[in-house]
């Protein structure tokens, strides 16, 4: 009887090893994971901090450095660990990206001697945050469009970077949801003005008595204009002839 009770506590003993050995790799991997979510989010809280700094919502602060504003969010809750525009973001938020990465750097604005640096490669009227981009009017998303161009602006806003020393660009407010989901009521649309607008890119059409339309470009076929509504959906076609300018809408921040 000896034996298959030492085999029967020995079988036991490796049961409770196993489990206590199993038990130590579930902690230790949540132990890695509270310190990995620990450290990411101290990036978000530093960035959520700086964007509210500034007035900007995460849409607005993705459309300044070129992403969506759902990879703010992911950044902020902490799910994206290394973003790729980092720099970017450290610019817009007028701070350095060293301190939205570990925090030991000045969170207020940059060094006097990057300041100057910046200053030498920029000139000061193009700065991201600067309220020195024109808007011109209110877009209407409805099927008539209107919009009256004229060289009075009702506004001033932020200029992105993708704006940066482009003079003749400009901003207009839209009314309507013809376009939602990509282009809603109430928001912001940035236009550069000389940027070529390929199929399927959104444009401001200004016909030649100066009232425009923003609208999905499709293409030109003979002597007209072809774009795509989405609210309700339907192709409009417009004469060349009475097509002034076709300006590519580069992006948009919820007013």
């Amino acid at each position: 009887m000896t034996v298959p009770i030492r085999k029967a506590a020995i079988y036991a003993i490796f049961q409770v090893t196993k489990q206590i050995s199993g038990i130590i790799n579930k902690t230790t991997i949540l132990v890695e994971r509270c310190i990995m979510n620990t450290t990411i989010n101290y990036l978000g809280q530093r960035l959520v901090q700086l964007r509210k700094k500034n007035n900007l919502s995460q849409r607005a602060l993705g459309n300044m450095v070129g992403v969506s504003q759902q990879a703010i969010d992911k950044i902020e809750s902490g799910i994206t660990q290394h973003p790729r525009k980092i720099h970017a973001l450290a610019k817009c938020l007028n701070t350095t990206a060293g301190y939205l990465i570990d925090g030991h750097e000045s969170p207020d604005m940059l060094t006097n001697s990057n300041r100057l640096d910046n200053a030498k490669a920029r000139p000061p009227i193009f700065d991201t945050l600067a309220k020195n981009l024109p808007v011109i009017g209110r877009a209407q998303g409805g099927a008539d469009g209107d919009l009256i161009l004229d060289n009075n602006p009702i506004d001033w806003t932020f200029r992105p970077p993708q704006l940066s020393g482009i003079q003749d660009a400009f901003a207009v407010y839209i009314t309507g949801d013809s376009m939602a989901p990509k282009y809603k009521d109430g928001d912001l649309a940035y236009v550069h003005p000389n940027r070529p607008v390929t199929k399927g890119r959104y444009a401001l059409i200004e016909t030649k008595d100066h009232r425009g339309l923003i609208k999905q470009f499709m293409r030109w076929q003979d002597d007209t204009l072809v774009i795509w509504q989405h609210n309700p959906a339907f192709e409009i076609v417009i004469p060349k002839k009475k097509v002034l300018n076709v300006m590519l809408v580069i992006g948009s921040i919820d007013s």
